[in-house]
């Protein structure tokens, strides 16, 4: 059997007060985590290298055409799940993620970006942070982030 592994790539964009952006997703309950707010970013298309996506997601998101991107970090991680039954203590992996992390200035003021998806585009500091609700893994990847 054949896992299903899924790449996707995003951008932590910074302002110049140490904000990052932020993308309230659509209330759809059809998607993950509706109305919840997370890092610039999306599922990568076939053929695509990370920066390439996290750069194309970006600018479907904000308008923003990125210049330099750095680096920051990736994250692996999988999706399991056990069918019941007599075995159901043992978990079988049913899909692999892969999340590649970049990071950037953002020189342009909220004001000035396009919101391309979700409901609202928001700078928001580490503080913040603590009363929004947040998608994926998205918290823990920006307390790594301030925290380093």
């Amino acid at each position: 059997m054949t896992i299903p592994r899924h790449m996707s790539a995003g951008v932590i964009l910074v302002d110049r007060e140490g904000r990052v952006l932020m993308q309230l997703r659509d209330a759809n309950p059809a998607i993950m985590y509706p109305g919840h707010w997370g890092i610039t970013g999306g599922a990568a298309e076939p053929g695509e290298t990370p920066e390439q996506a996290a750069r194309r997601e970006v600018e479907e998101e904000t308008g923003l055409t990125l210049g330099r991107i750095d680096p920051f970090r990736a994250y692996y991680f999988q999706e399991t799940g056990n069918g019941g039954g007599a075995k159901a203590s043992r978990s079988k992996t049913r899909a692999e993620y892969e999340l590649y992390l970049f990071h950037a200035p953002c020189e342009k003021p909220v004001e000035e970006l396009v919101c391309g998806e979700g409901q609202a585009l928001r700078f928001v500091s580490p503080d913040e942070l603590e009363e929004l609700p947040i998608a994926y893994n998205h918290r823990d990847v920006l307390a790594d982030f301030f925290g380093s």
